[in-house]
């Protein structure tokens, strides 16, 4: 935003930084949506993220990563540190999905696609549906947390990543479905992956007004983690 971005902060702090695209996202390969499953589910994408980390570790002085991660993508970062714990120096959980009992999940898992019969492979996701994401949260009353502006600078790159999104009505781009199908048996209590074997230094963060991670959620994480170090904020 407005030239920069948080790796440029992370560089200034002196860390180096790599980010990357799971397949059927931003620059990396897409999904075939021929597919007869989700693309992109979980135990999948771990085996994309140990070939990231391997790359890193070879252009980086062979160092354990310190690995920052996002909603779904936190537990694919959760599951990673847990049964690669030598590639792993710590654990930063931005928002993650946690798993509940089914009778715990909150009003906002309506925001989620709902999952075909069967599932589809990918599917489509609009702009405005992404701007829900931005604002869905914030209360009434409240400042956006991102401007109009910056929102369409970043909705003309979202949908330039597909390049056929402005084919459909409305414009949109095709999304793996693996991450949801991933959240919804999370929150229909199946557990995907061992927290306990996590024993890296972690830091769990969650946004006061986040909506679908609530204190029970970090809380319930933050006590099942095996870590020594661990931080809830």
């Amino acid at each position: 935003m407005d030239g920069r971005s948080w790796a440029d902060d992370l560089n200034a702090a002196g860390f180096n930084v790599w980010g990357f695209d799971f397949a059927g996202y931003g620059g990396s390969d897409a999904c075939a949506s021929s597919s007869v499953r989700p693309a992109s589910r979980l135990t999948e994408v771990v085996a994309q993220l140990r070939r990231v980390i391997t790359s890193v570790r070879q252009k980086n002085g062979d160092k354990p990563v310190l690995l920052l991660a996002h909603s779904w993508g936190a537990s694919v970062a959760a599951m990673y540190a847990g049964t690669h714990p030598q590639d792993v120096r710590a654990l930063l959980l931005f928002a993650p999905i946690v798993a509940r009992t089914p009778a715990a999940v909150s009003a906002g898992a309506a925001n989620a696609p709902a999952a075909a019969a069967p599932p589809p492979s990918v599917y489509p996701l609009s702009l405005w549906s992404q701007y829900r994401r931005f604002f869905d949260d914030v209360p009434r009353g409240q400042p956006q947390a991102l401007s109009e502006t910056h929102f369409q600078q970043w909705g003309a790159a979202y949908l330039a990543s597909d390049a056929r999104s402005g084919e459909r009505l409305p414009a949109s781009v095709f999304t793996p479905f693996g991450p949801i199908a991933d959240i919804g048996a999370l929150w229909s209590g199946k557990t995907l992956y061992e927290p306990a074997l996590v024993t890296a230094p972690t830091l769990l963060i969650r946004g006061a007004w986040d909506s679908l991670r609530t204190d029970a959620d970090a809380a319930k994480l933050i006590s099942q983690l095996g870590s020594a170090d661990k931080t809830d904020i």
